[in-house]
């Protein structure tokens, strides 16, 4: 399991306990533009965090069954990294949690790619689990409040589409390192 896009690395260096080199964020939030309002708490976890961007992260595993993300940046960062993962690890499974919405996590392009998981397992011990109250960062944090209902645990398939000129068929064309 590894996780990408980890932000305060709370879920998969506290609750999954994953090693360091399993959990990494591009640290995109400290380098300008992040309009979300980040306590000091929870960027002293995130300064902790391995900074390397997620489809580096990918390519470096020689193994991946799942791969974890959590409201990655809108822009084509899961997408991108969604296609080295098909590419790499063909059988790996996305577990997304977020918003399903390219207006506050992700791109179109991401969501359009992805196909759900049948898996009671994953229904039984993850989404019948995830806390429906809002938890006290999004309480506190304006541009979360407003979509937390919104976030939630998703396990989906990436996979490739017909559509010739798409970067998921062409990703060197596109500049996507595999």
């Amino acid at each position: 399991m590894v996780e990408v896009c980890a932000g305060s690395g709370l879920l998969g260096k506290t609750l999954l306990n994953l090693d360091d080199e399993n959990v990494t964020d591009s640290h995109c939030w400290q380098k300008g533009g992040y309009t979300v309002e980040l306590d000091d708490e929870w960027v002293k976890f995130a300064e902790d965090v391995t900074e390397e961007f997620a489809e580096e992260t990918i390519r470096n595993k020689t193994k991946i069954d799942v791969l974890i993300m959590a409201m990655p940046p809108k822009d084509n960062t899961a997408f991108h990294a969604a296609i080295v993962l098909k590419k790499k690890h063909p059988d790996a499974k996305i577990f997304y949690i977020g918003t399903w919405n390219s207006s506050y996590d992700g791109t179109c392009d991401f969501f359009d790619h992805l196909d759900d998981v049948d898996d009671s397992d994953f229904t039984d011990l993850v989404i019948n689990r995830y806390p429906n109250e809002l938890s006290e960062f999004q309480q506190r944090t304006a541009e979360v409040r407003d979509i937390a209902g919104l976030i939630g645990p998703q396990l989906k398939e990436f996979n490739f589409c017909n559509v010739q000129d798409c970067a998921c068929n062409s990703p060197k064309h596109y500049g996507i390192e595999l």
